[in-house]
């Protein structure tokens, strides 16, 4: 797929960009001040709810303060260390416009290089491959999701005292590196946070109550066609209404 994202390694200064405290060196955007950078691309037509776009970059000389990354209609938990990224966002409303912004921004200061934005590649068949998700019927539910501290009622899992649930996954192929997985679930009744990791992968813990719709990029090949989802509870949560969706 193509680099959506025109001077994403700022050899041309600020060309294409839009920002504020923000100076150019050696090929980097040094962002200061509370200032942010952002870049506006127009694509074919609207994304959708539930649509996902991939985004590479690398922060560096970070100071003090996390660096959100957004795009219309959607977001990621906030930067906290510095380093080479590779993430998925997943909009959570249609576009109304075909117009994209990617926003980088920090109360503090960070330097920002190599970006590159894609869309999701559509030429496949998206598949929800969790098994009882909704978690309606224990009985059949406790076939395919296991963990400890978890009981099944009112139609969710509850989840208590650093507990955990999972369910193994069998796909049609072993993933990828770059294939998307993208993620829907419901939490309730939370106390403390909560972390969601996908084949050992985790990612950032949620503090908050009600659907979540996150994405994973895979970041190497796997060897085998068994993938585990996991939830694990700093102290109690329940969940519900849990779908992976792999396009295969």
């Amino acid at each position: 797929m193509a680099n959506l994202v025109l001077n994403g390694d700022f050899s041309s200064s600020g060309d294409h960009w839009t920002y504020q405290s923000t100076n150019f060196y050696n090929g980097t955007a040094n962002v200061s001040n509370i200032g942010h950078i952002k870049q506006t691309i127009t694509l074919d037509a609207p994304l959708k709810k539930g649509d996902t776009v991939q985004i590479k970059f690398k922060v560096s000389a970070m100071y003090g303060s996390p660096v959100t990354v957004s795009v219309s209609n959607g977001s990621y938990p906030a930067i906290t260390q510095e380093g080479e990224y590779d993430i998925a966002i997943t909009l959570t409303s249609d576009m109304s416009t075909n117009e994209l912004t990617l926003h980088f921004q920090a109360s503090n200061a960070f330097t920002l290089d190599n970006v590159w934005l894609e869309l999701e590649n559509k030429e496949c068949t998206p598949k929800d491959v969790i098994q009882h998700g909704d978690f309606s019927n224990p009985v059949e539910a406790r076939k395919y999701w296991t963990g400890n501290n978890i009981s099944l009622s009112n139609g969710k899992a509850n989840v208590a005292n650093i507990g955990h649930v999972q369910q193994e996954v069998t796909l049609d192929r072993p993933l990828v590196k770059g294939d998307i997985v993208k993620l829907i679930f419901t939490i309730s009744d939370l106390y403390g946070a909560v972390t969601v990791s996908l084949h050992g992968i985790s990612y950032p813990s949620f503090t908050t109550v009600g659907t979540k719709e996150i994405a994973w990029v895979i970041p190497a090949d796997h060897t085998t066609n068994e993938i585990t989802l996991r939830f694990q509870a700093s102290n109690a949560f329940g969940l519900d209404n849990v779908e992976m969706i792999v396009c295969l």
